[in-house]
């Protein structure tokens, strides 16, 4: 995935204005720590790939972490980094084909979904489809997350520090992406 069409995903994944009274901490994922320099990250034996820079903040894949989230084939990672360090994560899954309804996709999903319930509380969640004709029938769940405005399946959490989503590319064609972001 290109740096424009990953800030573009992760500008749609980002939750508006929700609000807690108090958010949970959320602590780095993958067993990094937030603010630790690429330097850093690649002296932990990650190797820091297809780097990106723009508005100060430079966004790397990585092909490996030291502890890989549960329940998802992976397909990469991208780190974003700021004058700070690190100040951002985002796993991608690997597409989930021949879906049609959605069903392998929501399973994943929910799964991956309780086990960020455990940490952080209950958190917002959207999941809806068919705001937008003719995207309405059950066999076109992922060409309906795929078009703007016609449905989403999303989860948020800690005051929108973290967020996972189901996407859609093709008819019957998904993948899942999963957000962390440090804490301001």
């Amino acid at each position: 995935m290109g740096f424009a069409r990953q800030t573009w995903l992760l500008a749609l994944t980002l939750p508006c204005g929700l609000a807690h009274a108090e958010a949970p901490v959320v602590a780095a994922p993958f067993g990094l720590t937030w603010n630790l320099t690429q330097t850093e990250i690649e002296k932990m034996g990650i190797t820091l790939s297809d780097c990106d820079t723009k508005d100060g903040e430079t966004a790397c894949t990585v092909n490996l972490v030291p502890k890989p989230p549960e329940h998802i084939v992976i397909d990469s990672y991208r780190l974003r980094f700021d004058a700070d360090g690190l100040m951002g994560a985002t796993v991608f899954s690997a597409n989930i084909p021949g879906d049609k309804d959605g069903t392998v996709g929501k399973s994943v999903y929910e799964t991956m979904r309780k086990d960020l319930v455990a940490l952080y509380g209950e958190g917002e969640r959207s999941e809806k489809v068919g705001q937008v004709k003719p995207y309405v029938g059950a066999d076109e769940f992922y060409e309906c997350l795929d078009f703007d405005g016609c449905g989403e399946w999303r989860s948020s959490w800690a005051a929108g520090s973290v967020a996972l989503s189901l996407k859609g590319l093709h008819p019957g064609e998904g993948y899942l992406m999963e957000n962390f972001y440090r804490p301001n």
